[in-house]
């Protein structure tokens, strides 16, 4: 797969999981944040209140237990560090084949304050990776999490999440 494709398709996966984590929340009206937003994804009001979050979602965390919080990209603050999330929405993929690849079949959610997530990922290890090994992340254990998770779904068919994403992706380009 080229990295142009690969950038598709997680972005597709990306925006999917920001809209299903939308339907997490109770609210009375909500905003999606544009394309390029690095501090949040979506941000929702209820009873006058506004709350910002952000979304992640991954297969790698299926495989290795860890999830990967980034905070500095190319020597810059990034990710947690400059965030105005209140919340996280972390979702763990499954495959059922033990990698990375393959039609998604469990999704694990877990939902974090975010300076919960981020006095959590500070006492974690820290290692270089994304794309070309310019990110500094830290890598939490899913079981420091496990008050957090809130809820696993397995996925019915192959076109479940097949069709949603496609769906995204028109909607994305109207």
């Amino acid at each position: 797969m080229r990295a142009s494709e690969k950038f598709d398709r997680d972005f597709q996966q990306g925006k999917y999981y920001e809209k299903k984590a939308i339907e997490l929340f109770n609210y009375d009206d909500y905003h999606i944040a544009k394309r390029g937003c690095k501090e949040y994804d979506f941000w929702f009001i209820k009873d006058g209140d506004k709350t910002f979050v952000e979304v992640k979602s991954e297969r790698y965390a299926s495989i290795t237990n860890n999830l990967a919080i980034e905070f500095q990209y190319k020597g810059r603050p990034s990710g947690i560090s400059i965030t105005k999330a209140d919340f996280y929405v972390y979702y763990i993929l499954h495959t059922g084949n033990g990698t990375v690849k393959g039609d998604i079949k469990k999704e694990e959610c877990y939902i974090i304050k975010t300076d919960e997530l981020r006095a959590i990922a500070e006492r974690c290890r820290i290692v270089k990776g994304g794309d070309g090994y310019y990110s500094m992340i830290y890598l939490v254990h899913k079981g420091l999490l496990k008050k957090y998770l809130h809820h696993i779904e397995d996925i019915d068919t192959v076109d479940d999440i097949t069709e949603k994403l496609t769906k995204v992706e028109i909607d994305n380009k109207s």
